[in-house]
């Protein structure tokens, strides 16, 4: 994974970004895990705002569900972009047969993850200021 520093190129307060293809191969990482896990009945929770990217792309690419609540009965992965200090985790990892997150910090019980990361804060390409939309071309 490259991660482009954007205070020293005159970006935003961000530490680092992340690009759509670094995003891809973190996605490959993940899918390759996940789809090696024996889970009844599964479905896929996007952790609102961050989770909501890599959960459609997990979703489409594992063939899962997305759903709306992490609480069902069944085996529930929740999708976050990130786990970093692990609020979100605690709050919802009772729900969980599985949390994957695209980074983590720090490794802890039922997290996959696509690398651990200790850098600074990361930009996904998604979000305000990340990387430029895609042109017409790339989107065909």
């Amino acid at each position: 994974m490259s991660v482009r520093n954007t205070v020293a190129s005159g970006g935003s307060a961000v530490g680092a970004s992340l690009s759509y293809g670094d995003f891809a191969a973190l996605l490959d990482v993940l899918q390759a895990k996940i789809s090696g896990l024996d889970m009844a009945d599964p479905a896929i929770y996007a952790v609102p705002r961050g989770g909501l990217v890599p959960a459609v792309y997990l979703s489409h690419r594992l063939g899962i569900p997305l759903v709306f609540s992490p609480d069902r009965p069944g085996d529930t992965l929740v999708v976050d972009d990130i786990l970093d200090t692990g609020a979100t985790y605690r709050r919802l990892s009772g729900a969980a047969a599985y949390y994957a997150v695209l980074l983590a910090r720090k490794a802890l019980p039922k997290v996959i993850y696509g690398r651990m990361y200790d850098g600074p804060w990361i930009e996904f390409p998604w979000e305000a200021g990340g990387q430029p939309a895609l042109t017409r071309a790339e989107r065909i």
